[in-house]
């Protein structure tokens, strides 16, 4: 038996109750056949205990079974329990219908003894072939000895020959016992029927899911496997294999046959087309395979199912829910619900119209996310009303549209303003006025409410009405009949969105009053303003209904007239003009019940006084006295006063000095003099103030300083510095003095010093002579010459308090140096020194420094090189500069040569030099001596060059072994070498020349004198030529070579 085949069966148990079996719903083999059924040792039936063939046993059947109660009796029927092949009996447990896997059976019993003696058990199995019973062959525990002892009895039908429980294993067994011999000596247990199911079939080939559109077939296909387990594992070829394929509509909960096909073999395959209709969406579709053996009425059929699989049935979106027209307040959100059907599932879009539905724009995604069915417009906008909003559903399948909904975005009134609380007399009438903003639609209702009772509850007054207009004013009129209508509140209601919503005003009173006789309360009084202000007086009256006021005035106090337009309880006489000085005014309250007047109230004007001029600085030497003088001007009037302040603390403060006056004249001089008594008043500050306006005005003057001065002696704190200057120029000097009193400032002059430039020595007093006109601060001496080089100047301060004298300065009268020849540009190798030169003319004088300059920049910036020195007593000077050492940095750098003058202000500059500083370079050889064959007694010639910086020297060397050893050649320094008269002597021999400068060196090759030929004698025939000159030659000269 397979281990699939062993791991699926399991038992179906009936249990035959009785002879038929009643209960169970299985036929049962009939009890006591005509067979002897033979006893586990192979034995005849005992004596006494055969059973007439076919007749049933005795009707009195114990509790478990049938026989005679003498020989003993089964207390229960057979119980089948199943465990697993290779476990123990022991862990056997109930079989119920079906639910439990097995491997191995066991039949489970207990049996009552009525004898002393025990006897053996049987299992026995119905024959339903031969209609008799059969022993089966099972072990069955010994019946213990003992009256009424109960023995339980397993008996294992699985074991070691046969450990797992077959498909022929299905049958009716039964118990039964043998206590003895003859009749009564066997008792049968009641039947017990097992029917075993077959194994479950199981689907190879899964079905898969299928995605059709509406009305094509979809097609579902899945292949079944069952292993049927039979005797000696055989399948058994008479059961059907039937495979069917269920539906279900609700998700798994219940399922409907499609179509069944049948196998009688272990594989079956199974396809079903099914035409899909769109509300086969989302169903799911599963295989049923069902072994069956309608022969056998022990085989219990198994079923197997296959995995669900999901039949999704494209198809275009049908709208289930539309959206739906929204009524919202500006600001408020507007929620927009839509869905539908389809697969694959719609995308949404969302799209808005503002000119009712002519052109359509998509939704921003914030509002409407992609594949979001609900649009939510958040917060909407008064620019949203009227919008017709519309979604569209859209898959592979098709789209479709919604009808468009509305979208009324109303703007909420707003009450701009609230009614104002009236007060009526009572039969009087009053008016209560507001203002709302609305957006003149017939949508938003106004009306009036009225409270009676302090706001609690209201009723509506009047009939609602509408506003066309963007700000709308309405009034209610109410008439107070009587005073109950005293506290009555009035408020106005504006209802919005459809009458949902509303806003309503402030509410307003209705104050009722009785008629009261008017009374002054408050009196005016005088009032005294400069002319050009307003006068105000002011009266307060009470009454019912409140009094009318009007002013009255009179010139005299005799004759009174209305004040025109003066009905307030406040007048204002505006822009008060002295004419009206000395008027009077009152006032007269009037109602229905009768009048009042005030008392009167006299208006004074005043000219304000103005200061024409202000008293000025004084300055005065301690002990003397200091006049401020100042000037007003007035009205004339005794209420006009003036008077001198003074301040000690800088103007923080002021006190009266002197006695208070006034002056009757338009314009007033006034003086106030001080003495200076000590040095504590200086700095003190004095005005004249003029008081107007009984006093409660005034003007001021700007304040003066008095300054006390002490008596100072003159000292100059700045003294006259040498001047330079060139000829033809004008030289000023400066030296400033202060004293007290202020000194008055000579100039002096004295001759210059034989030996002194700039520096000024002692010079006697008898030598300083007064610069005609030359008076205060500043000394211009003119036009000045070589002739006044050198001229000493000084200034003399004088006061009533002493003198004193400045320095001496010395005027430098300098011309223009001019540069000859400026340095030239100068080339030199790394290392050495570069000199530079120039020529230029000056006056000689200290004053004109000249200095070497160098720029590595091409002139941007230039450094200081040297010293700096003036020529003297020189007229023309030729400096010079010298660079030590020259690095390559230094190539390209500019040399130029500056001279100051005018003391350093001014300078020339002559043209820059350029320096250029060449590299070292090593020796290099450029000719190569050659080898030589010498004639004897003729000189010998090897010649060599080469090239480098600074130009290499050169030294000739030999070698007589054959280049071993080298030395120098005495004398030979030229590239040239030439040795005089040839012998033998030098044949073999090597020279070579070295060349070489502070950089390096370098050697030529080795050239030989291969050879030392001896001179041959050559016979020259010569025949002269006569030439006819004027004159013989210097010089005649010929050589004979051979």
């Amino acid at each position: 038996m397979s281990v699939r085949a062993v791991r699926v069966l399991s038992v179906v148990v009936a249990l035959s109750l009785g002879v038929s079996g009643a209960g169970a719903g299985f036929a049962v083999p009939p009890q006591g056949p005509s067979a002897v059924v033979p006893s586990p040792l192979g034995q005849g039936t005992p004596d006494g205990d055969e059973a007439p063939a076919g007749e049933p046993p005795p009707a009195d059947l114990g509790a478990g079974g049938t026989g005679p109660a003498r020989v003993g009796q089964w207390l229960t029927p057979p119980e089948v329990r199943v465990y697993p092949s290779g476990g123990s009996s022991a862990d056997a447990v109930p079989a119920t219908m079906g639910r439990e896997r097995l491997d191995c059976m066991q039949f489970v019993s207990t049996f009552r003894l009525n004898s002393v003696f025990g006897g053996q058990a049987y299992v026995h199995k119905w024959d339903a072939e031969r209609l008799v019973w059969a022993d089966t062959g099972v072990l069955v525990p010994r019946i213990t000895n003992g009256w009424d002892r109960t023995t339980p009895i397993v008996a294992d039908l699985c074991g070691p020959s046969r450990p797992v429980l077959l498909a022929s294993d299905g049958g009716v067994y039964r118990f039964v016992s043998n206590t003895g011999s003859g009749a009564g000596s066997w008792a049968e247990s009641r039947t017990v029927e097992v029917r075993v199911r077959a194994v479950e079939p199981w689907f190879e080939e899964q079905p898969r899911d299928a995605v059709v559109a509406a009305g094509e077939a979809a097609t579902f296909t899945a292949t079944a496997t069952v292993g049927w387990v039979g005797n000696q594992g055989i399948p058994h070829t008479r059961a059907e294999l039937n495979v069917r394929t269920e539906i279900s509509r609700d998700g798994g909960r219940t399922w409907q046959d499609v179509d069944r096909t049948s196998s009688t073999q272990t594989t079956a395959e199974h396809t079903t087309a099914l035409v899909a209709r769109p509300e086969d969406d989302g169903a799911l579709i599963r295989f049923a395979a069902t072994r069956e053996r309608p022969d056998d009425p022990h085989f219990a059929p198994a079923t197997g199912y296959s995995d669900q699989v999901r039949l999704t049935v494209r198809s275009a979106p049908v709208i289930t829910q539309a959206p739906q027209s929204q009524h919202v307040a500006v600001g408020e959100p507007a929620t927009f619900a839509a869905a539908a059907t389809g697969y694959p599932a719609p995308s949404v879009r969302w799209q808005y119209s503002a000119d009712g539905g002519t052109v359509w724009r998509h939704v921003s995604a914030d509002a409407a996310p992609e594949g979001q069915q609900d649009l939510v417009l958040d917060p909407t906008t008064s620019e949203m009303d009227g919008w017709r909003i519309r979604v569209g559903f859209s898959n592979d399948a098709g789209e479709v549209w919604s009808s468009p909904a509305d979208l009324r975005v109303e703007s909420p009134p707003v009450v701009l303003e609230d009614p104002v609380d009236q007060e009526v007399l009572v039969g009087g009438s009053a008016r209560f006025t507001a203002r709302y903003a609305t957006d003149r639609t017939n949508g938003q209702q106004r009306l009036w409410e009225r409270s009676t009772d302090g706001g609690t509850t209201w009723d509506q007054v009047g009939s609602p009405r509408w506003c066309q207009t963007e700000s709308c004013v309405v009034s209610w009129d109410v008439e107070a009949d009587d005073l109950t209508h005293d506290g009555d509140l009035y408020r106005l209601v504006v209802t919005y969105l459809a009458g949902q919503r509303r806003v309503e005003s402030a509410p307003a009173r209705l104050t009722v009053l009785d008629t009261v006789l008017p009374r002054v309360t408050g009196q005016p009084r005088d009032a005294r303003v400069e002319a050009g202000e307003d006068a105000t007086f002011t009266v307060t009256v009470t009454g019912r209904p409140d009094p009318g006021v009007q002013w009255l005035t009179s010139a005299d106090g005799e004759r009174w007239s209305e004040v025109p337009g003066a009905t307030g309880t406040t007048l204002t006489v505006t822009a008060a003009g002295p004419d009206l000085h000395g008027h009077r005014y009152r006032a007269r309250a009037r109602n229905v019940a009768g009048e009042a007047l005030s008392e009167v109230a006299t208006l004074a004007v005043e000219t304000a006084p103005t200061i024409v001029e202000g008293p000025v600085d004084q300055e005065v030497l301690v002990g003397g006295s200091a006049r401020f003088s100042a000037r007003y001007a007035t009205d004339g009037t005794s209420g006009q006063r003036r008077l001198w302040e003074r301040s000690a603390d800088g103007g923080a403060t002021w006190e009266q000095v002197g006695q208070a006056g006034w002056c009757q004249s338009a314009s007033c001089p006034v003086t106030l003099d001080v003495v200076a008594d000590d040095l504590d008043q200086d700095g003190d500050l004095y005005r004249l103030r003029v008081t107007y306006l009984g006093a409660t005005r005034d003007v001021a003057s700007a304040p003066a300083r008095l300054t006390v001065l002490p008596q100072v002696a003159p000292e100059f704190v700045e003294h006259p510095s040498t001047a330079h200057v060139l000829v033809g120029q004008d030289a000023e000097l400066r030296a400033l003095a202060t004293g007290s009193p202020e000194p008055d400032v000579q100039w002096y002059v004295a001759p210059a010093h034989p030996e002194a430039e700039e520096d000024t020595p002692d010079v006697e007093d008898e030598d300083w002579q007064p610069v005609p006109g030359a008076t205060g601060p500043v000394l211009s001496t003119g036009a000045v010459d070589l002739a006044m080089q050198g001229q000493r100047y000084r200034a003399r301060a004088t006061s009533t308090a002493g003198e004193a004298w400045s320095d001496a300065a010395t005027l430098v009268v300098e011309t223009v140096p001019e540069i000859l020849t400026p340095p030239q540009d100068t080339t030199v190798l790394d290392g050495d020194p570069a000199t530079f030169s120039a020529r230029y003319r000056t006056t000689g004088l200290p004053s004109q420094i000249r200095t070497w300059w160098r720029s590595s920049d091409g002139g941007d910036t230039w450094r200081r090189e040297g010293d700096e020195r003036f020529c003297r007593p020189d007229a023309v000077c030729e400096p010079r500069l010298v660079i030590d050492e020259t690095t390559p940095s230094m190539d390209g750098d500019l040399i130029r040569l500056s001279v100051t003058y005018l003391g350093g202000r001014e300078r020339v500059d002559s043209a820059p030099a350029r320096l250029t500083v060449q590299p070292l370079a090593v020796p290099e050889v450029r000719l190569q001596p050659q080898d030589v064959v010498a004639h004897g007694g003729l000189p010998v010639r090897f010649e060599a060059a080469a090239t480098g910086r600074p130009e290499p020297s050169v030294q000739w060397w030999v070698s007589t072994d054959d280049g071993a050893t080298w030395a120098e050649v005495p004398g030979a320094t030229e590239p040239t070498l030439v040795l005089e008269s040839a012998d033998p002597s030098l044949r073999g021999n090597q020279y070579k020349a070295r060349f070489s400068n502070r950089a390096g060196k370098d050697d030529t090759r080795a050239a030989r004198v291969v050879d030392v030929l001896p001179l041959r004698s050559a016979h020259v025939l010569i025949r002269p030529r006569v030439v006819v000159v004027d004159e013989l030659p210097a010089r005649a000269s010929g050589r004979v070579r051979g």
